[in-house]
């Protein structure tokens, strides 16, 4: 059986699958992370080291309850990443400071796979629709 060339292939399907279930990961995660920041305990962090690269990550410290504390710092840059001694509103939640924007990288990833997987659905439903 001939399969009819303006459907989705089996491997079109299985990659917008893919994309949909990473992006609804990426969703997933960003929301996680600004959960844990609307959640956490408000506080002033300062930066006091921060690793460059993919999967940078940076430490700094902060008191609660006037209770010095040090730890990792969530702060969602994705070129670059604060300079170490500066200042930033955060809100620690088990140990882990998160700033406002630490869950938007993963989030605006969503979207682009988001656009990416409307973009493909489109395209194919209307070669269904209206075959040339």
């Amino acid at each position: 059986m001939k399969r009819d060339a303006d459907r989705p292939s089996a491997g079109g399907w299985m990659g917008a699958i893919f994309c949909a279930v990473i992006m609804v990961l990426a969703f997933v995660w960003g929301a996680h992370e600004f959960i844990r920041y609307r959640t956490g305990t408000p506080t002033t962090a300062t930066v006091t080291q921060c690793s460059v690269g993919r999967g940078g990550h940076c430490e700094g410290t902060w008191t609660i309850g006037g209770v010095p504390q040090h730890g990792n710092v969530k702060h969602g840059y994705i070129f670059g990443a604060p300079p170490v001694g500066s200042t930033m509103e955060v809100r620690v939640n088990g140990g882990t400071a998160y700033t406002w924007g630490a869950g938007l990288p993963q989030l605006g990833f969503g979207l682009l796979l988001l656009g990416v997987f409307v973009v493909t659905l489109v395209s194919w439903l209307s070669r269904w629709r209206h075959p040339d």
